[in-house]
Formats: structure tokens, sequence, C-alpha cells
């Protein structure tokens, strides 16, 4: 499964993205410890970043993936606390 299918079924999965809807991805620079693209979707731009096993730095930098999840759960309480 190639990177954007899996972005797509995530965003589907989360009801972020419907079915029918076109998408359009594009990667965002910058980032070391992530992959971050821009998702264009009808009336609104989303934002959807992965973290990275490996930093894209030149010494061999592990990091958890699992970090994602605390990232998710952060911007869900701020959404709670701010929509």
């Amino acid at each position: 499964m190639t990177d954007i299918q899996l972005f797509d079924a995530f965003l589907i999965r989360h009801g972020l993205r419907s079915v029918n809807e076109a998408a359009s991805y594009r990667p965002l620079t910058g980032g070391v410890s992530s992959d971050i693209y821009r998702v264009e979707l009808p009336g609104r731009t989303l934002c959807i970043k992965r973290a990275l096993p490996k930093l894209k730095v030149a010494a061999d930098w592990q990091a958890p993936v699992s970090r994602s999840s605390f990232e998710w759960g952060g911007s869900a309480l701020s959404q709670a606390i701010s929509p």
C-alpha cells in the first residue's frame, strides 16, 4: 500500500474525508522526524503528519513512532477545549 493510500484510509476511517471526495496531497518540507502532507479537499484543507522511525538526518537516529498517538491525543484535547 502506498503512503497516499494509507493516508486516504486514515482520513476516511476517522470521518475526515468521504470516499467520494477527491483529495490532492502535497508533501511539505522542513520536518526531520515526520512526513507531513497538505491535503486539499473540496472546501477545506487538512494537514496530515506521520511519525518516522528513523529521522531524516545524517546520523542514525531512531525514534518510536508511537509518539504519533500522543500528538493525536493532544490535538483532540485542544479541539475539545477550543473548537
